[in-house]
């Protein structure tokens, strides 16, 4: 992977080392849920996500699900001693019709966006954790490029997320938000196919 953002963006095969973490693919995401539970602990807690009032046991189920997903697309980022500091997750396509989430976000989009974003063509980034040690030093990028590529491709973050500003400069775009069941507010942001 280039520093000039020209990689293929095929997960499957993508290794990224680099002073401080390596990126890898691997074979079996769903052998990974314990240390996942733990960076997201970690990357989660406190202002605006709150992920340690609910606890690793609130999330292991969801967690669980996704990596178990056949087409889940998964890059995990090891520091030289061997401690995972970085995941990210997703898949291909949204459902057709949309379920009731994905009807969400397609109501909070403009036609035009919704027909592009929530389609099989694009890709739904699920989760983007740092390690919060690691943080601002390039690894959120590193992995946001390689696991999207040149796909178009759609995320949901916190209004107050530390990913907005890493989003606005990687090409994101916000392009409209609801509030959740659960009360939490959630902006869609949008990125176009790569040329």
């Amino acid at each position: 992977m280039g520093d000039d953002g020209s990689d293929a963006g095929d997960p499957a095969g993508a290794r990224d080392t680099r002073p401080g973490w390596t990126v890898t693919a691997p074979s079996s995401p769903g052998e990974h849920v314990e240390d996942v539970l733990r960076l997201y602990l970690a990357a989660f807690s406190g202002p605006p996500w709150h992920a340690e009032v609910d606890g690793a046991e609130a999330r292991r189920p969801t967690l669980t699900a996704h990596l178990g997903r056949r087409d889940v697309e998964v890059l995990v980022a090891h520091d030289d001693d061997g401690r995972l500091v970085g995941v990210t997750y997703g898949w291909p396509g949204a459902p057709a019709p949309p379920d009731g989430f994905h009807r969400e976000v397609a109501d909070a989009l403009d036609p035009e966006d919704a027909r592009r974003y929530l389609s099989a063509d694009a890709f739904e980034l699920v989760e983007l954790m740092v390690d919060p040690a690691v943080q601002g030093q390039g690894l959120g990028r590193a992995l946001l490029r390689t696991v999207v590529g040149g796909r178009p491709a759609w995320l949901l973050t916190h209004p107050e997320g530390a990913g907005v500003r890493l989003y606005a400069a990687t090409g994101w775009r916000d392009a409209g938000g609801f509030t959740d069941a659960t009360g939490t507010p959630l902006r869609v942001h949008v990125r176009p196919a790569a040329g």
